[in-house]
């Protein structure tokens, strides 16, 4: 008997250390959320945890990423399909370099004002971001983001994003 209810409290105990955490980001006056900023909330996060950018006009600042995260911004264009969202702001982001650690990681929804993207690891998601930059109407600058592969990163998924120059700094396989 004693063995069966150590076996179960060790299972019960592996079964809720396994849970991954949902934090949400939100830097807006007036909101009560888990974090301010992207670095803070990858920060007080575990491995394998999930990140919810929340609309809001200011940036999130950017990442170095070193853990495996789901970064999940709210979208873009939200301000041309009107009624589909509470607020028609994006979650806006510098930049994210992701290092030894952070493989598996997603990063989704997001819009990188100005910023980039650089992959040193395997296995990294890039999905349905916008890429831009405000500039003032006048400009015929048209900006670019850029998503950079370093160290010969391999399965690395790149897809549906929005003004994206992809730039592969050495030898990479499965991109």
């Amino acid at each position: 008997m004693k063995q069966f209810l150590l076996l179960s409290v060790a299972a019960t105990l592996t079964c809720s250390m396994s849970f991954a955490r949902i934090w949400r980001v939100n830097n807006n006056s007036g909101v009560t959320a888990d974090f301010t900023t992207l670095q803070a909330a990858h920060d007080g996060a575990s491995a394998g945890d999930t990140i919810y950018l929340e609309s809001s006009p200011n940036s999130y600042g950017g990442l170095t990423c070193s853990k495996k995260l789901a970064i999940i911004g709210t979208g873009y264009f939200l301000d041309q399909n009107t009624d589909l969202q509470a607020f028609a702001l994006s979650a806006k982001l510098g930049y994210v370099n992701f290092y030894t650690g952070s493989e598996g990681s997603s990063v989704e929804g997001v819009d990188f004002n100005g910023g980039s993207i650089s992959i040193n690891v395997n296995d990294i998601v890039v999905r349905r971001n916008r890429f831009s930059q405000d500039a003032s109407p006048t400009s015929q600058n048209v900006y670019v983001g850029t998503v950079n592969i370093n160290s010969g990163a391999s399965n690395i998924l790149i897809t549906q994003n929005f003004g994206i120059w992809i730039s592969s700094n050495s030898s990479s396989t499965g991109i």
